[in-house]
């Protein structure tokens, strides 16, 4: 565990701002607001599977807020001034709490093929059964907490299209690779949720 953790700490390290000695800020973008983390309200679709997901870019994370207020509005009147506003959560992330609890963890530290692995089986593009990804077919439910780059913005729009049609995965990698490499934490089990500490929140308008 702790190849990994040194590898994380080195990744955010030039990536993301350190609160504490040791520590550092992850945020998160929602359209609702909540007094503790329910597991069991994540999508299950997404790029690792469910889980409780955060960015050390506080851009990244007022995209997603933005994002999920447009989806739930989604033109429903009813519910416009519930959603008027979008809201980012800052967390710090305890590497300390990470060596306590023996934090069974995956780390990707840049694009490769067993990342674009998992994101296919995340999204649900790939059978578990392939024997191309044999190594990562229990990638999504195995770790406790999954850190990886994210891929582009028109990431459905290429996956939906290799879905259809497969092709050769090194052209695709090559295809949703972002030009600006930004990182993704997912927290898939409550042990993981100890690592973190809710700092405080932000309310961002967002259309």
């Amino acid at each position: 565990m702790e190849d990994k953790i040194s590898i994380l700490h080195e990744i955010l390290k030039t990536r993301a701002t350190c609160e504490n000695e040791g520590n550092y800020l992850l945020f998160h973008g929602t359209n609702t607001l909540f007094s503790e983390i329910d597991l069991g309200k994540t999508s299950v679709t997404s790029d690792f599977g469910g889980g409780f997901y955060l960015t050390n870019i506080l851009e990244q994370a007022v995209e997603w807020a933005g994002k999920k207020r447009r989806i739930q509005f989604d033109g429903d009147l009813s519910v416009w001034e519930y959603l008027k506003s979008a809201y980012v959560l800052k967390y710090e992330l305890s590497f300390d709490e990470l060596k306590k609890y023996n934090m069974n963890m995956k780390v990707f530290a840049g694009y490769d093929r067993e990342w674009l692995d998992a994101i296919l089986l995340g999204r649900r593009h790939l059978d578990k059964d392939d024997r191309e990804v044999e190594d990562v077919s229990n990638l999504l439910s195995e770790y406790d907490i999954i850190a990886g780059p994210m891929a582009d913005n028109n990431l459905n729009a290429k996956l939906n299209k290799y879905a259809r049609h497969p092709y050769d995965r090194n052209i695709l990698l090559d295809e949703i690779k972002m030009v600006k490499e930004n990182y993704q934490i997912v927290f898939k089990t409550k042990k993981s949720l100890n690592a973190l500490k809710e700092l405080n929140k932000f309310s961002y308008m967002t259309f």
